[in-house]
């Protein structure tokens, strides 16, 4: 083989672990820069989750109000403009009726009394997130919040003092010495023959 082709060789190795190495570096600082925002931002969004159910639970509030009054309006018009209602709910609210008037039990919901509010379909409630829990926790426990500011702060100081293509060489030591010493941690325990 000639020099050329060896030099061509090695600088494709060069190439790709270089980019490997950015690849690495951009990873680890997207990954910090996630878990500082999921820190910093759980507050604000677990703030924003409780207003939008409050804001829910007065629109659903709002919405049987809403019927209620339309469904009193309707009972207001017919004891205007319909007398047999009228006497009819005159009759049930005295307990009186007509001579030869048949009296038939009926359910409860049935019977005829126009004051009473009859229940409303509501919208079903909206659930939180599912991870509103995990947003809870980083929300109240400073602990928590303490260990993972410091771990995304040791990642992007790892990143920026380990992950940099001048120590492209430096960083292929370290990962072959690293293996070696795993596979001479985990030969102690294997059986011998």
């Amino acid at each position: 083989m000639s020099l050329a082709m060896k030099k061509t060789k090695r600088e494709k190795r060069q190439s790709r672990r270089a980019w490997m190495v950015a690849i690495a570096f951009w990873g680890n600082l997207v990954f910090a820069v996630l878990i500082y925002a999921s820190v910093a931002l759980s507050p604000k969004m677990i703030s924003y989750f409780d207003l939008k159910q409050q804001w829910y639970e007065n629109q659903s509030k709002l919405v049987t109000r809403e019927q209620q009054v339309l469904y009193l309006n309707r009972v207001v018009t017919a004891l205007e403009t319909d007398p047999e209602f009228a006497q009819e709910l005159a009759r049930n609210d005295f307990d009186r009726s007509r001579p030869g008037y048949e009296h038939l039990p009926v359910a409860p919901e049935l019977t005829l009394d126009a004051r009473s509010m009859a229940a409303f379909d509501v919208p079903e409630e909206e659930s939180r997130p599912w991870y509103y829990p995990i947003l809870k926790i980083l929300a109240t426990k400073k602990k928590v919040r303490m260990i993972l500011l410091g771990f995304a702060c040791g990642l992007m100081l790892f990143s920026f003092v380990f992950l940099h293509e001048s120590h492209i060489d430096q960083l292929r030591v370290m990962k072959i010495q690293t293996f070696r010493m795993v596979h001479r941690c985990m030969g102690r325990y294997k059986a011998s023959s």
